[in-house]
């Protein structure tokens, strides 16, 4: 399982993992708030390191409020 809130380095951390994410396909919680890019770039690039995953994407009701989150499982 792999947790990210890392403020705007969301996607670097994604593609240093890359071999982790092909060889063990781990649940994934990766925040997409950050930068308004992220809603997009996070699931195009899990996808292009490792396909078959499903995304969630949810919004928390709690403070603070901006939270927005991608769960990611292996089909």
């Amino acid at each position: 399982y792999i947790k990210a809130d890392i403020e705007g380095f969301e996607l670097e951390a994604i593609a240093s993992g890359k071999e982790t994410l092909k060889h063990f396909k781990p649940k994934m919680n990766i925040a997409a708030y950050h930068r308004f890019s992220d809603i997009f770039e996070i699931p195009l690039l899990i996808d292009s390191l490792s396909s078959g995953y499903r995304f969630y994407l949810r919004k928390h009701p709690y403070i603070p409020c901006w939270d927005l989150n991608y769960y990611v499982v292996s089909a």
